[in-house]
């Protein structure tokens, strides 16, 4: 949850976790609750955070899906160590 958006009860959930028996499971962005809650009921931030997602290798959410809850396979958002010790996306 981030902030406290609208007091006890009102933060915001960015995303939802599903776990995916065999299939990895998914990330549901919750872009058509975001643009109820400050400050993402302006949708040039909306279209920011879909930005920095669509720069992670692999996730391609159209523009045309910032109103509704558009989902990203969790083995997309998988962060593996590096034998150098830093943190590189990796499945």
């Amino acid at each position: 949850m981030l902030g406290e958006a609208g007091g006890p009860g009102r933060g915001i959930w960015p995303m939802t976790l599903h776990p995916g028996a065999g299939r990895g499971g998914t990330a549901e962005v919750g872009f058509q609750y975001l643009a109820a809650r400050e400050p993402f009921t302006d949708r040039a931030l909306r279209a920011e955070l879909l930005t920095r997602l669509n720069a992670l290798d692999g996730v391609d959410l159209p523009e045309g899906r910032l109103e509704l809850r558009p989902n990203i396979r969790l083995s997309l958002l998988v962060w593996r160590r590096t034998a150098t010790g830093s943190c590189s996306p990796g499945r």
